[in-house]
């Protein structure tokens, strides 16, 4: 990597980079001819590839198209190395996890900044479809998508790997770059959006949101038994023709309890009145497959407590920047997150979880 150099932008990145990078791990691997097709910047640059080989980068079967992803345009370093931790979880945790997710054929590490990047699966070729906020799973999606949850909580479910992958903190970027704190300061700004008529005022203090909020933040460090997503929602998810579901964009992954991702799917990637006419068989069916899958038997009334104390996360997508997401998804967000939150006393689950400890 050293000798290849780190590309600063994706004006560095060519085909004779990309011979030099993918040749260590593809020996003889010759790229002929790379060309962009969709370029998407954001907090995170994603940009299509579209590549031809030599006969030794076939026989490696490499792809013909595939994704760069980095954090080239990220406003600051702490938001570049959101690209640092998807780059880590590709290269020790990807490869012995027993989940759907894309391919990587290339993962780096910046030396001279927090930044990283990867070589990702084109999923298009797989004919693979994606989720979307404006189209809430349905209950049947909703089971398979908590399967695969409890696949990956259990697969890692105190591992003594979890000690080794010393860059894996509890909380993350979540804690380390303290997004409930940023995500509180577009408060002013938030509440003159449409959104803000959903949320009743019991909810309307940001000093109490922020106290509950470190308060969850209490309990998931003291139970960061495997690997948590951290962003689990639907927008975030992929499907294969089939109907299997998978997970992008891997950018938050940390040590964390598995609540944290189960209540953020179940609250937010279904209509309000299917969660509440099915949570409680959710939640029963999750903690099932999570026991099979590696993890630990665990109380459906200990599971309730936690998955009405992690419901209090999804009040940050009502603090949604205006520049993140178009205001009908953060109208979505907040009627599924605020109903949750008053429905489940989520607030009252976390102080009294606080008052008892």
């Amino acid at each position: 990597m050293s000798a290849i150099g780190f590309p600063r932008s994706l004006e560095d990145i060519n085909a004779g980079w990309l011979t030099e990078a993918l040749s260590k791990d593809y020996p003889g691997t010759d790229v002929e001819m790379m060309s962009y097709g969709t370029i998407i910047r954001g907090m995170a640059t994603k940009a299509q590839i579209h590549l031809e080989y030599n006969a030794a980068g076939r026989a490696h079967a490499l792809p013909p198209s595939a994704w760069i992803k980095s954090g080239f345009d990220a406003k600051s370093e702490e938001l570049m190395s959101h690209s640092t931790a998807e780059v880590l979880f590709f290269r020790d945790i990807a490869p012995d996890l027993p989940v759907n997710l894309p391919q990587s054929w290339l993962q780096l590490i910046d030396p001279g900044a927090p930044n990283g990047l990867l070589m990702l699966e084109d999923l298009t070729l797989r004919n693979a479809s994606f989720g979307r906020q404006t189209t809430p799973l349905e209950p049947e999606e909703m089971l398979r998508v908590l399967d695969l949850q409890a696949q990956y909580h259990g697969a890692c479910w105190k591992s003594p790997k979890l000690e080794t992958w010393s860059w894996l903190k509890p909380g993350g970027m979540i804690v380390e770059s303290d997004v409930c704190g940023i995500f509180l300061g577009f408060w002013p700004v938030a509440e003159k959006q449409p959104r803000f008529e959903l949320i009743p005022d019991t909810l309307k203090s940001p000093t109490m949101i922020r106290e509950a909020i470190s308060k969850l933040h209490t309990i998931d460090n003291a139970n960061a038994h495997t690997i948590v997503h951290g962003d689990a929602h639907q927008a975030n998810l992929f499907f294969d023709p089939d109907g299997t579901p998978g997970y992008l964009d891997w950018a938050t992954i940390m040590r964390g309890h598995w609540a944290f991702d189960v209540s953020y799917l179940i609250v937010g990637s279904q209509t309000v009145e299917n969660r509440r006419k099915h949570e409680r068989d959710q939640l029963a069916f999750y903690l099932d497959r999570f026991a099979q899958a590696g993890g630990e038997k665990v109380a459906f009334d200990e599971a309730w407590l936690a998955h009405r104390q992690h419901a209090m996360w999804m009040f940050m997508t009502t603090l949604c920047p205006v520049e993140f997401h178009p205001e009908e998804i953060c109208m979505l967000n907040t009627e599924r997150a605020v109903a949750a939150i008053v429905d489940l006393e989520s607030v009252d689950a976390l102080l009294q979880k606080e008052a008892s400890a």
